[in-house]
């Protein structure tokens, strides 16, 4: 429900498309799936749909990540593929205003100044609408250190997950929000905003910061660079556990 929470990541006539579309799709139908209690709840709210005819049915994961074999040949290959420096950061999202790629890169810029913060930054994914400066006021020493990808393959996304120390989601609003999942699937730690329904999809699987507050993210980089805090794997395997696309299709077919 992005168009109603946060219309300004967005431009005018995609704000009053969705909201049209919306509108509509939910006049007289008897049932409605959406991907979280979060969305749920902003449905009933904002669209005046009842409580019985909303039904929750999680996003799971591709056996890409489920089953994803150890190949240090093929992980050579992809760090080549997308010149992936040695130890990096890692963000991916199509690189627009709702994923807040520019706080992320903010607080990088500012910890390298100020805690000497030595990691590469890896941004990966299509650009999107409203990223043409998004460079703007970095300096040269900071722009050589983020690098762009643009679109990864799925069958490479294992491999770059796999490979970055951590896993950095600064997201403003999210429905559901597969890339973080992804990233625990490949038992990489994540860093995450507390926007919308991420704190009830990765649960206590991840590192939280306040939505869009860069002194707590520049906080939790420092703590976690520095060994001070982490998710155990047992958790973040509990966490990935819940999610697959047989079990929430069953429960779909169960509505039927």
């Amino acid at each position: 429900m992005g168009c109603y929470d946060c219309p300004e990541t967005m431009k005018k006539l995609s704000e009053i498309y969705f909201k049209v579309l919306y509108q509509k799709a939910s006049k007289n139908q008897k049932k409605i799936v959406t991907v979280s209690h979060f969305s749920k709840q902003r449905i009933m709210e904002l669209l005046k749909c009842k409580d019985e005819n909303v039904y929750v049915i999680y996003n799971g994961l591709s056996d890409v990540f489920m089953n994803c074999a150890k190949d240090e040949c093929t992980d050579a290959k992809v760090a080549e593929k997308y010149t992936l420096p040695k130890d990096y950061l890692l963000c991916l999202s199509t690189i627009e205003p709702r994923k807040n790629m520019r706080l992320l890169m903010d607080a990088y810029a500012q910890l390298r100044e100020e805690a000497g913060l030595k990691i590469d930054l890896v941004l990966a994914g299509r650009k999107g609408w409203k990223v043409e400066n998004i460079l703007e006021n970095l300096s040269d020493d900071v722009k050589a250190h983020i690098h762009f990808t643009g679109f990864i393959d799925d069958e490479d996304l294992p491999i770059v997950y796999k490979k970055a120390r951590c896993f950095v989601f600064p997201s403003i609003y999210e429905g559901f929000g597969i890339p973080p999942l992804e990233a625990l699937a490949m038992g990489t730690d994540v860093i995450s905003s507390d926007a919308a329904s991420l704190p009830e999809v990765l649960k206590d699987g991840a590192i939280y910061f306040e939505n869009n507050n860069i002194d707590m993210l520049k906080e939790c980089l420092v703590k976690y660079t520095s060994g001070e805090i982490m998710v155990d794997e047992e958790t973040k395997k509990q966490i990935v556990s819940l999610y697959d696309w047989k079990r929430e299709a069953l429960k779909l077919e169960s509505m039927l």
